[in-house]
């Protein structure tokens, strides 16, 4: 069963303009091991989009990186243990505000990549329609009978980590996908069994070239090194979803989150970052990328 996306063809057209404009992707097909950090937002009533946000580095510079980090947490203790700088915690916490440019900063000097995509909520089945012929393929594929919401999350979730996975990594190497304890992924042995097995189905649905291809998937356990990794899919998916929701419309932001969109804007860094919003216009896909503060880039409609 092969699956053809619409959104996701978009997303390979804009990233194939950016390389024929010379933007500097991370070169990961000669790495072992590549894991991707992702984390999501948006699923308060409130919110008008749903946020998506993947973090891309390989194990290598992960290594090289970790002395780097645990100095930084050695240096202020209140960062010991298993406290992290997170999103939610950002705006209540005067230590973190104070040390987030310096904790993005040491995250700038490792290459990698950090994707970040609002999906808007009038355009629910951006990826999948899930009332239709494709909610049952997805059942087919292993998902279970979630409902609708739950069903779009999981959808979205695998068909980003697909897209990623064959348009970055190599085929001989291990991929790591690490998020939260979600429960609907990573909350109890079954669920993390049925995780990787659906994982494993959308890989092959969306022809990823599994010859070789090794993969895992790991739920937070609160350790402090790859919680601090998380941690970045974490700012920037609360971030882009608050800047673009609340702050770009009335210009009322918190100060934590102009940083870290103002960091986010910065591409002369090894790490790469890209901001997008897709939707739906006259029943049409359409996805703008997200330049920097408020510079929005229509990429078409098909």
């Amino acid at each position: 069963m092969k699956f053809k996306s619409t959104s996701i063809e978009l997303l390979n057209d804009f990233f194939d303009d950016l390389n024929r404009k010379g933007f500097q992707f991370p070169d990961f097909t000669n790495e072992k091991e590549i894991i991707i950090f992702s984390d999501y937002s948006g699923d308060r009533t409130e919110d008008n989009y749903y946020a998506y946000a993947y973090y891309i580095v390989d194990s290598s510079a992960m290594l090289d990186a970790a002395g780097h980090i645990m100095a930084f947490r050695h240096k202020n203790p209140g960062l010991r243990d298993t406290s992290f700088i997170e999103y939610k915690k950002l705006n209540r916490s005067p230590l973190r505000q104070k040390l987030l440019p310096h904790f993005l900063g040491i995250f700038d000097q490792i290459k990698g990549l950090v994707i970040t995509i609002l999906v808007d909520k009038k355009a629910p089945d951006y990826f999948f329609k899930v009332n239709d012929e494709q909610a049952k393929k997805i059942y087919e594929l292993g998902g279970g009978q979630w409902k609708p919401e739950i069903l779009r999350k999981q959808s979205n979730i695998f068909s980003l980590l697909a897209f990623l996975v064959k348009r970055f990594l190599d085929s001989r190497a291990t991929f790591t996908w690490y998020s939260d304890r979600d429960p609907i992924f990573g909350s109890n042995q079954i669920t993390k069994a049925l995780t990787l097995e659906l994982l494993s189905k959308f890989l092959a649905a969306y022809e990823v070239n599994m010859n070789g291809l090794q993969y895992r998937f790991i739920s937070d356990n609160g350790t402090p090194l790859n919680s601090d990794f998380l941690a970045i899919s974490d700012l920037a998916a609360g971030s882009i979803l608050e800047y673009y929701q609340y702050g770009y419309q009335n210009q009322n932001l918190k100060e934590t989150t102009k940083t870290v969109i103002g960091w986010m804007a910065n591409n002369n860094m090894p790490l790469k970052k890209l901001m997008m919003i897709g939707g739906e216009e006259n029943n049409n896909k359409k996805l703008t990328t997200l330049d920097n503060y408020g510079r929005q880039t229509p990429r078409g409609c098909f």
